[in-house]
């Protein structure tokens, strides 16, 4: 039979802690949803500077347009990039973590009981 004071400090524990192993999923997800969004992004800067350098075909246009590609389209590309970056670390963990999302979803089913 088990201690009750054990069962009392497992249910105080477990009103203490949550792990939610969906919020990594729905988190990674919403990271891919900017990721496509700044792509989308780079794209139509992308047009609107091929559009503009049609009437800007002067030295002083096309260093004005080299200007802006340098200015918005490379950061936004190292901005994709970091995002990425971020959605695979946080794809990482939830993998690393696996084992204690099932113990604790498992813990707290026992304790339901």
């Amino acid at each position: 039979m088990a201690d009750i004071s054990n069962i009392e400090a497992l249910n105080n524990l477990k009103k203490n802690i949550v792990i939610d192993d969906e919020v990594f999923s729905r988190n990674a997800e919403q990271l891919q949803e900017l990721i496509n969004d700044v792509k989308t992004l780079v794209t139509n800067v992308n047009d609107m500077l091929l559009q503009l350098s049609i009437g800007y075909n002067t030295p002083a246009g096309r260093k004005l347009l080299n200007s802006c590609k340098m200015h918005i389209i490379v950061p936004l590309v190292e901005q994709e990039l970091v995002i990425s970056q971020v959605m695979k670390n946080l794809e990482i963990a939830k993998n690393g973590y696996q084992s204690v999302f099932e113990e604790y979803k498992q813990l707290s089913d026992y304790m339901a009981e």
